[in-house]
């Protein structure tokens, strides 16, 4: 029998060949080396796995208690090569680690990981990269029950990952979290996701954290989401994270939408009026604008016009906000929601509140600035009904959003393609505070005259 015809674990080495070994190059040296052998036989290049599998039968006596004897100094390499950007040093990892487990069986954990325990401790950025990658790695080739059995290891060693200071680590920790939650279900979601949470809450570790729930949003939205979002709407409601997970949602969110929107509302609503109001905006904001589905762009419209019919003054004020930041900042194409839209925004000119007024005149001005001259043109039988409607509503008194000047003569001579739209047809429903003898006429084909007032400011 040779080194070329027998199996890959007979060896040829002696305990008298070890110690000659040890006495020349000395412990540390020789495990290196000996590392650096064992790693060979997984290289990419054919030649290079047989001529390091040659030299590991001759010289290794015993490849399990070997391998523990240097386990240590080989796994030091390892986290390099995983978190090498050359493709082939990290197969070759990939490929030890996974013949390692197979070679030492899973009894071989714990003394795995405190190794990577300490590795998640080095200043070495690509060190604490590469103990994420090898956790991976590792539980690709382990059973489930023994990642149960080892979990209270693992799981600390995952969360201290995600709240790394550097984003490559982080990122590495949220697959290393993807393949924890593909091993062992809902479990990873217990172990990680409310620790992440509560590290929001430390002024040291909030940023890196919070990232660290993007990162897992990232690759795992669908099961996260559905667990994170219950947890965010409840009172207070954390529009902050909520705003930063959004990017990276995808269509996970929309079918959280009809929940994170009245959570959303009711965060705006008591902000509305103080210093963090600027903030919970963009918040709501950053949430709204990241739906790009025509089935989320229905509900936002939809569920927000249904609040503005709200008898809660708060609530109207907030969904009035919301919808104005949304047709006005969104990229969306919401063609097949003006009629829908335009609508519901003509009916809040009966309200009374100073607020709702206002972010509808606006969220109007900004639909009208996104259509085309034949798009407005389509609208105006059906803004002519909707201004009847409201007039009919007021019973005959004034209708309050008619009897705003700055925003009933606002545009200028500019603005007036765009403000005809809004315009056309008000007159009789204006008070004498919104016209003045100033007024331009303007006059189409088989429309009523109304008048374009310049802006008084």
């Amino acid at each position: 029998m040779t080194t070329e015809t027998a199996s890959e674990d007979d060896n040829f080495g002696t305990a008298q060949s070890t110690k000659a070994i040890i006495s020349a190059l000395g412990v540390e040296r020789r495990n290196r080396v000996l590392a650096g052998l064992y790693m060979g036989r997984s290289d990419t290049q054919l030649a290079v796995r047989q001529a390091s599998l040659h030299v590991w039968k001759i010289v290794v006596s015993n490849t399990p208690r070997t391998l523990r004897e240097i386990l240590p100094t080989l796994f030091g390499l390892l986290l390099g090569f995983l978190a090498s950007t050359c493709a082939d040093k990290r197969t070759i990892a990939a490929r030890t680690l996974g013949d390692l487990v197979r070679k030492l069986g899973e009894k071989i954990l714990p003394e795995i990981i405190p190794i990577l325990e300490e590795g998640l401790r080095s200043e070495k950025s690509d060190k604490r990269q590469g103990v994420c990658i090898g956790l991976s790695e590792i539980m690709k080739s382990t059973s489930r029950d023994a990642v149960l059995c080892f979990s209270e290891s693992l799981v600390p060693t995952v969360r201290k990952a995600l709240c790394d200071p550097l984003e490559e680590v982080r990122e590495a920790a949220a697959k290393t979290f993807e393949q924890l939650h593909s091993t062992i279900g809902f479990q990873a979601l217990e172990d990680i996701l409310p620790f992440l949470l509560k590290q929001l809450e430390c002024d040291e570790t909030s940023e890196f954290a919070l990232d660290g729930l993007k990162q897992v949003m990232a690759v795992k939205s669908r099961v996260v989401l559905p667990y994170l979002v219950p947890k965010l709407i409840s009172p207070p409601v954390n529009t902050r994270v909520l705003a930063f997970l959004s990017s990276v949602a995808g269509d996970a969110l929309t079918r959280h939408l009809g929940v994170i929107l009245p959570a959303m509302m009711s965060a705006l609503k008591e902000k509305l009026g103080t210093s963090d109001e600027q903030q919970e905006m963009l918040n709501c904001q950053a949430v709204i604008l990241s739906v790009e589905a025509e089935a989320g762009q229905r509900i936002i419209i939809e569920d927000l016009l249904e609040a503005t019919r709200s008898a809660e003054v708060g609530r109207r004020q907030a969904a009035a906000v919301i919808l104005n930041i949304y047709c006005s900042k969104t990229k969306a194409d919401y063609t097949a929601h003006l009629r829908n839209l335009v609508s519901g925004l003509i009916r809040l000119f009966n309200d009374t509140n100073a607020v709702v007024l206002n972010e509808s005149w606006d969220a109007l001005n900004a639909i009208s600035k996104k259509l085309d001259a034949g798009s407005q043109l389509a609208l105006i039988d059906d803004l002519h009904r909707d201004i009847r409607i409201v007039g009919n509503d007021a019973a005959g008194e004034h209708v309050p959003g008619f009897c705003i000047p700055k925003k009933v003569t606002a545009g200028g001579r500019q603005g007036s393609e765009h403000h005809r739209f809004i315009v056309v047809g008000m007159v009789t429903l204006l008070d004498g505070c919104s016209m003045n003898t100033g007024g331009h006429p303007l006059k189409g084909p088989s429309r009523p005259t109304a008048y374009f007032v310049p802006n008084l400011s």
